[in-house]
């Protein structure tokens, strides 16, 4: 079944853009459209997922912490 799905989701998904968008969020910034730059339907989709909300908030409230120390 994988050997089915294989050349689906790598039409979707492109795995070099993932570095850029993991270094984003490591930075507290939710960037949807750095994964999917030519599908406009799933970054609107996916733009207001919770938990990469609470993702990207988590990193920058943790960030802003560690400047006082």
């Amino acid at each position: 079944m994988f050997a089915v799905a294989k050349p689906i989701l790598e039409s979707v998904l492109d795995h070099r853009r993932e570095g850029s968008f993991l270094e984003a969020i490591a930075a507290g910034k939710y960037q949807p459209e750095l994964l999917f730059p030519k599908d406009t339907g799933i970054v609107n989709r996916i733009r207001n997922h919770p938990a990469l909300l609470w993702k990207a908030g988590n990193v920058r409230q943790y960030l802003s912490k560690q400047k006082f120390f």
